[in-house]
């Protein structure tokens, strides 16, 4: 099996991951809407839009991680290394495509969670009550941004990290 192929496989597990996500996240918003309407909100059209904006963002992904994943793992492995993996022998190239899937996995879900966080702050920050709950919203938006560098520096710079995890694992004492 060739990493690329083995970065497909793992890029179309998190398109499904993503369609799940965007099913729960499209059912959750439904639920907010309701609230929101029941209790006379007078921006509804507004959270509608940006909820109906993030569902699809969502859904977009999940479509072309699901269809296209090869194209995808083109774009995200490293250049110039076409290497045939073996299971029972390199397990360098498989601690670097599998820190790689991390680092996807990881941006899968902190993304939408900016979204969440962002049109939570947005659309009840002037609710006198809820206060507090918008301070804590607020360190989730940071917290969630530091998972997105993470994300990201698994993805494209994880092999730094793979060569430490090689290390340590064939360390002999």
């Amino acid at each position: 099996m060739k990493s690329k192929e083995l970065y497909g496989i793992g890029i179309r597990l998190v398109g499904i991951y993503l369609l799940v996500a965007a099913i729960t996240t499209g059912i959750k918003h439904g639920q907010m809407g309701y609230v929101y309407a029941s209790n006379g909100y007078p921006d509804l059209q507004s959270y509608v839009t940006f909820a109906t904006i993030e569902v699809m963002f969502i859904l977009v992904f999940s479509v072309l991680f699901i269809k296209f994943p090869l194209s995808i793992a083109k774009l995200i492995s490293p250049r110039g290394v076409e290497s045939v993996i073996e299971f029972s022998g390199n397990a360098k190239s498989l601690i670097d495509i599998f820190t790689c899937l991390l680092g996807i996995y990881i941006l899968s879900w902190a993304i939408p969670d900016v979204f969440d966080n962002v049109i939570y702050i947005l659309f009840n920050s002037d609710t006198e009550f809820l206060a507090q709950s918008i301070k804590d919203t607020y360190v989730s938006l940071y917290v969630t941004l530091v998972e997105i560098a993470i994300g990201v520096y698994l993805c494209f710079w994880g092999e730094g990290l793979g060569k430490l995890i090689y290390r340590v694992r064939s360390f002999r004492a």
